[in-house]
């Protein structure tokens, strides 16, 4: 009643593919509810769950807050008996959320809910992972067409540069033109990229806010949770 494998990510990598070749396999099942494309339970319903525990149920030991939200999460999972009845193979569950691999407290959370579930990690080139989300945010988001893909990632090197020191890299225009439209919808009408140095990532001890800096709504800017290029900060 618990997931055999969870497939964390990362986005545009492939997870979709993947998901389609284990729905067809007959001794794999997804979540019960719809076979839900992404399930999101460590982090979107997490918070609600710990409240529920805290306020309703009057939990306080740890132990007994993991139980709670563990026997939620098998309801989840729990395939139907005339499925078992007539099965002489093993039955394997599994869920697909990709963001699960952004949130940094992901993996103690799961830790201590199912810690003899596997995870299943699929990475990619990350200037061609950025490109595909650059397609895919233009296509969904219409208040961003406008935007190149320069312009965004323009935008978000401002966020990691000065927001979150997370780089020490030079901007693609020259840094007093840049500053002046971040706040604003400006497009920028060119791009001059500068030589990038080898040492300009700042390791992430000496980021400011490290758990936002990867986290949805991080930037002032006009992406807001449009993330690009810190979604394949893996490499």
């Amino acid at each position: 009643n618990t997931p055999a494998f969870i497939m964390i990510g990362v986005q545009k990598s492939g997870t979709t593919a993947l998901l389609t070749y284990f729905r067809t396999h007959p001794q794999i099942l997804q979540t019960k509810k719809g076979f839900t494309r992404e399930l999101h339970f460590f982090d979107t319903a997490w918070n609600g769950l710990m409240k529920e525990a805290k306020e309703r149920l009057h939990l306080k030991n740890a132990n007994d807050k993991n139980c709670f939200i563990l026997e939620k999460y098998m309801t989840l999972f729990r395939t139907e008996q005339v499925l078992l009845a007539n099965s002489t193979t093993p039955l394997f569950t599994f869920e697909k959320t990709p963001t699960y691999f952004t949130n940094p407290m992901i993996p103690q959370r799961m830790k201590q809910v199912v810690p003899w579930s596997k995870m299943i990690l699929i990475l990619r080139n990350p200037v061609d992972r950025l490109y595909s989300q650059y397609k895919m945010t233009i296509k969904d988001v219409y208040d961003l067409r406008d935007y190149s893909l320069e312009d965004m990632v323009q935008h978000e090197l401002l966020a990691m540069k000065y927001q979150f020191h997370m780089t020490t890299a030079p901007l693609l225009l020259g840094e007093q033109e840049t500053l002046a439209v971040y706040n604003g919808t400006a497009v920028a009408t060119s791009h001059s990229p500068p030589p990038v140095p080898m040492d300009h990532a700042i390791p992430p001890h000496g980021w400011t806010n490290k758990d936002k800096s990867l986290g949805k709504k991080s930037d002032y800017g006009p992406l807001g949770n449009h993330i690009l290029v810190r979604r394949g900060l893996y490499a």
